[in-house]
């Protein structure tokens, strides 16, 4: 970050481009990379919890005539 010259040339902005790839790269996978996981793990639980409730009730409507039937 400073002016430290070496042959003639400045390195603070090679420095500065890999103390913000560095900070980028930490965020992205400490904190974004996590937050999506979760959140896409949620949308398939609720799915899969969607299309077993539809799948659930058209057995359950197959099968009331037939258990009213026996009881009668």
């Amino acid at each position: 970050l400073g002016d430290t010259k070496m042959l003639d040339m400045s390195y603070s902005p090679l420095g500065r481009a890999i103390m913000g790839g560095m900070l980028t790269a930490t965020v992205l996978t400490l904190l974004v990379v996590p937050l999506f996981y979760t959140l896409f793990d949620d949308l398939r639980v609720m799915f899969f919890g969607y299309v077993r409730s539809i799948f659930q009730k058209t057995e359950t409507a197959e099968l009331r005539p037939e258990s009213l039937e026996a009881t009668d």
